[in-house]
């Protein structure tokens, strides 16, 4: 497995789907980056959950927008999306300058 073209594809995701102004933003944008994160462990044939590559606060953030979204049912408030997005971007970062691409 090569983890430089799962975290390649990992970024790609976050830059479609949670490097937005959070006005823009929709549960849908979160129920589709989750579903392809999920796509991601088929196809780079990865054996564990593709979600234990985001650096934190990815895991605080789901979390909350769990709770803040139903599960992913409700849209949640403009105050809970711009607070999950900063994590998210916090952790996009994290990621990038793991690849060297800060």
């Amino acid at each position: 497995m090569d983890t430089v073209k799962i975290t390649s594809s990992i970024i790609k995701l976050y830059e479609k789907y949670l490097l937005k102004d959070a006005s823009a933003f929709s549960i849908k944008d979160y129920n589709n980056f989750e579903e392809e994160m999920w796509e991601l462990r088929e196809k780079f044939n990865y054996g564990d959950s593709p979600f234990r590559l985001l650096p934190d606060p990815a895991r605080d953030a789901d979390w909350f927008m769990m709770n803040a979204s139903s599960d992913g049912f409700k849209e949640p408030s403009l105050k809970d999306k711009i607070k999950y997005l900063s994590l998210m971007k916090e952790s996009y970062e994290k990621m990038r300058n793991s690849l060297g691409w800060g």
